[in-house]
């Protein structure tokens, strides 16, 4: 999981839910079994890119291209 979709995460549960959920997610991530990734700078690019034809947010084009990369699926809320 990059670690801007991370942010994205805590923004969403503090915003629809509460700030302390928010923090009880954090406080979580380390006990899941998720591997959190730093994008590198031509991670940014990439996802900017992957944008681009279908005129998305790019914080979710950071999920899209860690996915790519590591060969693996998408979990989403996004409807």
């Amino acid at each position: 999981m990059s670690w801007i979709n991370v942010g994205e995460v805590f923004y969403m549960l503090a915003r629809k839910r509460s700030r302390q959920a928010a923090e009880d997610f954090l406080a979580a991530l380390p006990s899941l079994p998720i591997r959190l990734v730093l994008p590198a700078a031509d991670c940014f690019i990439r996802a900017a890119r992957i944008i681009v034809p279908i005129q998305s947010v790019l914080r979710r084009s950071f999920a899209v291209d860690l996915a790519v990369q590591q060969q693996a699926g998408i979990v989403t809320g996004d409807p």
